[in-house]
């Protein structure tokens, strides 16, 4: 009798043990599941932070101005923020899309200039890719199979029948798991899907195609503006 109630006591010690990293695991994989933040970027000197997910993205927009770092832009909103002691830990929204539903309008992608296209490859990133999809449908099988371990593991306590099942069912999860990180940090890891690229000499940046052009046409009116502004102060002082 004594020994058997120290087998028992140990079991379910065990199975408490089992049941508690198991739940653990399945809370990070449902946490991973849920963000955006499988790729995350800082662009444009901070002012941008770009989250790519496996089916959302979001970016969040520090400020609409260029040439400023990050914590100058993170500080500026604070500051509109003041008035309690957890001000400081906002930040501005995120701006998210579903990658299931967003597609490439040719329009926006090359007329509009629009923001979230200016970056190389960015807009086809948002889109729902395949290896993306492989990857969370290694992650989401790996969640559901880890909460079917998670009942077999309370089940477990009432019969032991259930241990073997539970062992099975979150071996299988974690291998699931394994598969859909490993297709996803292999692609994530090709050139053509970053969106920070590297050169030769291990030097990053954010390529830009679409605004080139605009943007030089509008760095030369700038500086005729700038010029003629020049001369006609020069040629209003001696009169002065």
């Amino acid at each position: 009798m004594a020994d058997g109630g120290v087998s028992k006591c140990g079991r379910k010690a065990a199975l408490s043990t089992f049941f508690t990293v198991t739940f653990i695991a399945f809370t990070l994989s449902v946490i991973s599941l849920i963000s955006p933040a499988w790729q995350y970027v800082y662009l444009e000197n901070g002012r941008t932070e770009h989250q790519h997910g496996l089916w959302l993205d979001c970016k969040r927009d520090f400020s609409f101005d260029y040439g400023r770092t990050r914590e100058y832009y993170e500080t500026l909103y604070r500051r509109d923020l003041q008035g309690s002691p957890f001000d400081i830990f906002f930040l501005p929204p995120l701006q998210c899309v579903y990658k299931f539903d967003y597609y490439i309008d040719p329009e926006d992608l090359y007329d509009h200039n629009h923001d979230e296209n200016r970056i190389q490859n960015d807009a086809y990133q948002h889109l729902f890719l395949g290896w993306k999809i492989a990857a969370l449908a290694g992650c989401g099988s790996a969640v559901v199979f880890s909460a079917s371990a998670l009942l077999f593991a309370v089940l477990a306590f009432c019969h032991r029948t259930f241990i073997c099942a539970s062992t099975v069912v979150v071996t299988i999860a974690a291998i699931l798991s394994s598969i859909g990180v490993s297709v996803f940090y292999a692609w994530a890891n090709y050139q053509d899907n970053k969106v920070i690229k590297e050169d030769g000499d291990t030097t990053y940046e954010a390529i830009y195609r679409v605004d080139s052009q605009s943007l030089r046409q509008w760095e030369r009116d700038y500086m005729r503006t700038a010029r003629e502004r020049q001369q006609q102060s020069e040629e209003v002082s001696p009169l002065g």
